[in-house]
């Protein structure tokens, strides 16, 4: 809701709700000699457990990983650093923190989970279309994905699911609380309709019939504890998580990190795939921020 406010009045509703947070496969992890029970629950221990995944070969590889998509790296890698007790973004949301020491800790590890062949290797072209498809296939052992994926991503006897939350090198939990506002135009023609439409989607049926039925999280946080998230352990996590999430504001977020041309690729992809951290791209990116 907080994105929709502008001098303290509310400009839209919430339609969808998406939290990140890592999947897993709990027969790669058998399979592997993993306790699908006791998943991971720091970023170095979730790298060492992907390396074993990986060395199970046969095509199977521990991290399918989004590298070249600039909003999913938002979305997944953001929550690491604020688990690490570090800010992304500064208040007014026109500088960013990605140069400290917390920060690197968390590209340092996706670095060398790439270089040491434990994520796949059409990761670093992955722009979030087939990532999805590449973890329901049952060749990966982690991936990070939104909440929305548990309702359209397949079980089968290669993958069943599991989800554990996003955390930092050494511990701690976040989630990035994204999804969908809703809204009227100013200039719509058709405001009546338009405030019925937003009214049929925010009553219980459709919360639960539509959403909550089918693995979505329903938009209604008074919802959240219905029978069918309650009935399944991983979206009882994922509504945990709301509570510790966070939504990163700026006025020029877009541009800046979910531009496909934008600094924030640029960047991470260097700190990532490249030769680390670099300071020439981290001033780039902040003066995308500041305009």
């Amino acid at each position: 809701m907080a994105s929709a406010v502008y001098n303290q009045k509310y400009y839209a509703v919430p339609h969808v709700v998406d939290a990140s947070s890592i999947y897993f496969n709990k027969v790669l992890f058998e399979k592997a000699g993993l306790d699908s029970t006791k998943p991971p629950t720091t970023l170095k221990d979730m790298a060492i457990a992907a390396a074993k995944i990986s060395a199970l070969g046969g095509g199977v590889d521990g991290l399918y990983f989004p590298g070249n998509c600039g909003g999913c790296l938002a979305f997944t890698l953001f929550p690491s650093i604020w688990a690490s007790g570090q800010k992304v973004l500064n208040l007014q949301g026109n500088t960013s923190y990605l140069g400290t020491p917390k920060a690197k800790a968390v590209f340092d590890i996706y670095a060398k989970m790439w270089k040491d062949g434990t994520m796949a290797v059409g990761s670093k072209n992955e722009a979030g279309a087939t990532q999805n498809a590449v973890f329901e296939s049952g060749k990966a052992g982690f991936a990070l994905l939104g909440s929305k994926a548990l309702g359209t991503i397949k079980e089968s006897d290669k993958l069943k699911i599991g989800l554990v939350a996003l955390s930092g090198p050494d511990g701690g939990t976040s989630t990035f609380v994204g999804g969908d506002t809703i809204g009227i135009s100013a200039t719509s023609k058709n405001v009546d309709a338009a405030w019925s439409f937003l009214q049929w989607t925010l009553e219980e049926k459709q919360q639960i019939d539509i959403y909550a039925a089918k693995n979505f999280m329903t938009s209604r946080r008074d919802l959240a504890d219905n029978k069918f998230a309650l009935a399944d352990p991983r979206m009882v996590l994922l509504n945990k998580l709301l509570a510790v999430g966070q939504s990163p504001y700026s006025a020029r977020f877009f541009q800046t990190f979910n531009d496909a041309n934008g600094p924030w690729i640029l960047f991470v992809r260097e700190a990532i795939f490249g030769s680390g951290v670099s300071k020439t791209l981290l001033a780039k990116l902040n003066s995308s921020l500041s305009g």
